[in-house]
């Protein structure tokens, strides 16, 4: 680390009331959770820290690097049919449902379901690669349907074969429903 010149280091230590090598310091060891309020904490010291000696105006992060394509995808594991996509999630969702316990919560009493495990159920699919948006975009692919189905929706479907609605026909079948309760 190169040393700034004295009166960048005695405005850093004024906003930040540390040494720039005890931030740095901090930077390195603290828990993040720490680091995070301390920032909030101090917040002008983002502008001292983009300081540019040179004097060229504000950094803009451009690579010159020549672009390539990586890997063209669908919003789901790449290289992988939709179809055989959608039937790895039934299959992980029939052979979890007694171990994930929000899972079971959803095929057998949805309305029980807590927020709590909803956020946890969601987390434990992500991280499976079974995100909302890439079920939906696999269903998509795979029906040629447009389907504006929460994750439940597709767990149920996957677990017990509820159907996936169209979201203009539920909205329609509620409206019917509606009307029909009333004289």
């Amino acid at each position: 680390m190169t040393k700034p010149p004295e009166d960048v280091r005695r405005r850093y230590e004024a906003e930040a009331g540390e040494t720039p090598e005890a931030t740095v310091d901090r930077l390195k060891n603290a828990p993040l959770h720490e680091v995070s309020a301390w920032v909030k904490q101090h917040p002008g010291v983002g502008r001292i820290l983009d300081w540019d000696p040179e004097g060229q105006g504000r950094l803009l992060p451009i690579s010159h690097h020549p672009d390539e394509v990586v890997e063209i995808g669908r919003g789901y594991r790449g290289g992988v049919k939709p179809g055989d996509f959608l039937d790895d999630f039934t299959a992980f969702v029939h052979g979890n449902i007694n171990t994930i316990a929000a899972l079971t919560v959803v095929v057998q009493r949805p309305r029980d379901l807590t927020r709590s495990q909803l956020r946890a159920l969601k987390l434990e699919l992500d991280g499976m690669g079974y995100s909302e948006t890439a079920l939906r975009t696999a269903w998509q692919d795979a029906r040629n349907e447009d389907i504006a189905a929460s994750i439940v929706g597709f767990i149920r479907q996957a677990a017990i074969g509820d159907p996936l609605v169209p979201y203009s026909e539920r909205v329609q079948a509620a409206m019917r429903r509606i009307l029909a309760s009333r004289q």
